[in-house]
């Protein structure tokens, strides 16, 4: 083996281990905080299929501009375009909370 090619190895194995350790420092890096906040809700449309039960699609921004969207059984649907509906925040990341706009069932 020539000088040139356990030198391009050594390269190689270094840069390796460099993107080896970027990733485990990237990795442990915490999570932001989750918040309860509220979203209101933008638009609702739906669909049905023959081969499934009607879906209601609900879209929903976030005082800060963050947009989402659940889908929901239509018996299940509990609220309308324009209502303030709990959610949960973490990061850039915005989802309804469990409670928000579905009907609760008793078992």
């Amino acid at each position: 083996m020539t000088l040139r090619r356990v030198a391009l190895s050594v390269v190689a194995l270094a840069l390796i281990g460099g993107v080896i350790f970027a990733l485990m420092f990237i990795v442990r890096l915490p999570l932001q905080p989750e918040y309860r906040t509220h979203v209101i809700v933008t638009s609702i449309s739906y669909s049905s299929s023959k081969y499934s039960p009607p879906v209601a699609y609900i879209r929903f921004r976030s005082e800060g501009g963050l947009e989402g969207d659940i889908s929901t059984p239509v018996p299940n649907l509990n609220c309308r375009v324009g209502d303030a509906v709990p959610a949960i925040q973490q990061g850039v990341t915005v989802e309804l909370a469990p409670e928000a706009c579905r009907k609760m069932s008793l078992p």
